[in-house]
């Protein structure tokens, strides 16, 4: 991991242009995931600064749209990052993981709802949270998990 961001440009033909690089964290990058809809792009360090950006325009790619400084995330904890790709619109616009706890924010980093995962009593569908499995999921499976947690 470092404090980098990689961009590649994947609608051109020639794949072998270098990526744009953005070193705009402080601390190393843990994840960070895009919305489709509007190309925009968030990403999270190990102490949980979050910077959201639009990749629309490659050339403004470096330009932070919204900075979260409010997510409590240690140093050590798992956490993952999911922008909102299921509901566009909707006021809980990012999903943050941090080890057992889901966090639903708006764009502006402002607690809409959270969670906390009960391993135990939760009949295994969280138990894929756990520090063994979650970094080899993708952003859609648990994406699902975690809306799974929210309806029951």
């Amino acid at each position: 991991m470092d404090q980098s961001l990689k961009i590649w440009d994947l609608k051109q033909s020639n794949y072998e242009d270098d990526p744009i690089i953005i070193y705009d964290h402080d601390d190393e990058i843990a994840c960070a995931d895009i919305r489709k809809h509007d190309s925009f792009l968030a990403s999270m360090d190990i102490n949980g600064t979050c910077y959201i950006r639009s990749i629309a325009n490659l050339q403004d790619a470096e330009t932070i749209l919204y900075t979260i400084t409010s997510i409590p995330k240690d140093v050590d904890d798992y956490a993952r990052i999911l922008m909102n790709n299921e509901m566009p619109n909707a006021e809980g616009e990012l999903l943050v993981v941090i080890n057992d706890q889901i966090l639903v924010l708006d764009i502006n980093g402002r607690q809409v709802d959270s969670l906390q995962i009960d391993l135990d009593k939760n009949e295994g569908k969280a138990e894929l949270l756990s520090l063994q499995y979650v970094p080899v999921l993708d952003n859609k499976f648990l994406y699902k998990l975690v809306c799974n947690n929210f309806k029951s």
